[in-house]
C-alpha cells in the first residue's frame, strides 16, 4: 500500500538488512488497537485505526464494521449510513453492517428501512451480541416493546463481555429511558469494575434522571480510572457552566419524554 512506499532497506557493509514481512504492521494489528480504542470510548482514535486496517486490507470486514460503530457511537449518522452501504455492496450478508445499517436507518426516523436491514441481520447464521442489540435498539425506536427479549438474547451472546450491556445501557439513554440503562450499565460495570467507560455511562444515566450528586460521584470514578476519559471530562465541563435550574430543566425534560 501507499504508505509502506517509502520503506527502505538499510546496507550495513555490503549486506544489505531485510524487512521480515512478519514485523509490518497488518491489519490485525490496527484492529486490535482499534478494539481497544472502542471499548475506552475513544472513538475518533478507533476509527482512524479501522481506517488504517483497511488501507492494509480493503477487504478486511472488522474494519468496515468497525469504522461504521464509531461513526455511530459519534453521532455521524447520515456518513454511517453510507459507509454501512458502501461496505454491504461487497459483503451483503454480513450481519454486523446490516445490523449497524438498521440502527442509523432508526436513527434518522427511516423505521421500514431498520426493521428491513435488522431482518436481514437475525437471519444470517450465528447472529452476534451486537445484532440483537441493533434489534432491541429498533424495537425502542418504534416502541414495539419486545426490546427486553432482543437485550436478554444479546446478554447470552456475549459470553460474560462486559461492553454488550454498557452498548444497551447506551441505546437506552438514547431513547430517554435513563433508568433502565442505569440498570444495564452497573451490570457492565459489575462485569468489570476498573473500565472508565462504564462509570461514565452510570454518570450519564444518573444526570439523565436529575441524581446530580451521583453523577457527579461517578464521573469522580471514571476520571480515577483514566484522568482523561474524555467523554467524562465533557460531561463536567458542561456541569461547570450549568445552574442548578439548568439541572431541573434538563430532569424534568428526561422525565417528560420518556418512551
Amino acid at each position: 500500500m501507499s504508505r509502506f512506499a517509502n520503506l527502505e532497506t538499510a546496507a550495513q557493509g555490503h549486506d544489505a538488512v531485510r524487512v521480515d514481512p512478519r514485523m509490518l504492521r497488518d491489519e490485525h494489528h490496527f484492529i486490535a488497537l482499534a478494539e481497544d480504542a472502542f471499548r475506552s470510548a475513544r472513538f475518533e482514535l478507533a476509527m482512524r485505526f479501522y481506517s488504517r486496517a483497511l488501507e492494509t486490507d480493503p477487504n478486511c470486514q472488522a474494519g468496515w464494521s468497525g469504522q461504521v460503530r464509531s461513526l455511530l457511537e459519534l453521532g455521524e449518522l447520515d456518513e454511517a449510513r453510507v459507509w454501512a452501504a458502501k461496505a454491504l455492496e461487497s459483503f451483503r450478508d454480513h450481519r454486523e453492517l446490516l445490523a449497524s445499517r438498521a440502527v442509523a436507518c432508526a436513527r434518522l426516523g427511516h423505521s421500514a428501512k431498520a426493521f428491513a436491514f435488522s431482518d436481514a441481520a437475525v437471519q444470517q447464521p450465528q447472529p452476534t451480541a451486537w445484532v440483537w442489540i441493533s434489534r432491541g435498539e429498533i424495537m425502542l425506536a418504534t416502541g414495539r416493546g419486545t426490546d427486553a427479549f432482543c437485550f436478554d438474547k444479546a446478554r447470552e451472546l456475549a459470553n460474560g463481555d462486559w461492553l454488550p450491556p454498557l452498548l444497551v445501557a447506551r441505546a437506552y439513554l438514547y431513547y430517554r429511558n435513563p433508568g433502565r440503562g442505569l440498570q444495564w450499565a452497573r451490570e457492565a460495570q459489575a462485569i468489570k469494575p476498573d473500565t472508565a467507560f462504564s462509570a461514565h455511562v452510570i454518570g450519564a444515566c444518573n444526570d439523565a434522571l436529575g441524581h446530580h450528586d451521583a453523577a457527579r460521584a461517578a464521573y469522580a470514578q471514571a476520571l480515577d480510572l483514566d484522568r482523561d476519559f474524555p467523554p467524562t471530562r465533557a460531561a463536567l465541563d458542561t456541569h461547570a457552566r450549568m445552574t442548578w435550574k439548568d439541572h431541573a430543566i434538563a430532569a424534568w425534560k428526561h422525565w417528560r419524554n420518556r418512551p
